[in-house]
């Protein structure tokens, strides 16, 4: 899957409810810092992963998703072409938009607990920053990116990030290792 689409799958499943313009804080699940994602039960993994897709979703307002919702449309119908792109998302967003009403279904991380040894604060310190990175790389995409191959704005692991992954396998998958995998 390219990364486009999968940032645009990522987003649309956390996309439950939309956020203020000031921005959320960061990831705060409630579990006490110190605990390794090892150690959490079922229950708590569900209460990380939430936590998790109400920061992303606070990230998004109503009128960002609507202009990318139009954009990517425009990108998938464009094949290649800038001008095909524009026109599809000149009629898009003169549409009534409307948020899929059915729920985005089973919390997912996106990577194996069971053997990730980093803390609950190194988790939400990555989870935070990888929201923040996939936020903006979501709102720059335009019709501009129609004659570009690939990602034009792969979101790159930060410090928090290259933290986590040495303790939690998985947990941040650049856009060199989705183009891989």
């Amino acid at each position: 899957m390219t990364t486009p689409t999968r940032l645009l799958l990522t987003l649309a499943c956390t996309l439950l409810a939309c956020g203020g313009d000031s921005g959320p804080g960061p990831v705060d699940s409630g579990l006490p810092d110190e605990r390794k994602g090892s150690e959490l039960s079922d229950a708590e993994a569900k209460q990380l992963c939430e936590a998790r897709a109400e920061h992303a979703a606070a990230l998004i307002s109503e009128d960002d998703a609507k202009h990318q919702a139009c954009t990517f449309g425009g990108l998938i119908v464009a094949g290649g072409s800038v001008e095909t792109c524009k026109t599809f998302y000149d009629m898009c967003i003169k549409m009534d938009f409307e948020e899929d009403p059915e729920p985005a279904g089973e919390c997912m991380l996106g990577f194996e607990l069971s053997t990730c040894e980093a803390t609950i604060a190194e988790i939400e310190a990555c989870f935070t920053e990888e929201d923040d990175a996939n936020a903006a790389a979501f709102k720059s995409i335009s019709c501009n990116d129609a004659a570009t191959t690939g990602d034009p704005n792969p979101p790159q692991a930060g410090p928090a990030c290259s933290t986590a992954q040495a303790k939690c396998p998985g947990i941040f998958v650049t856009a060199s290792d989705d183009v891989q995998n």
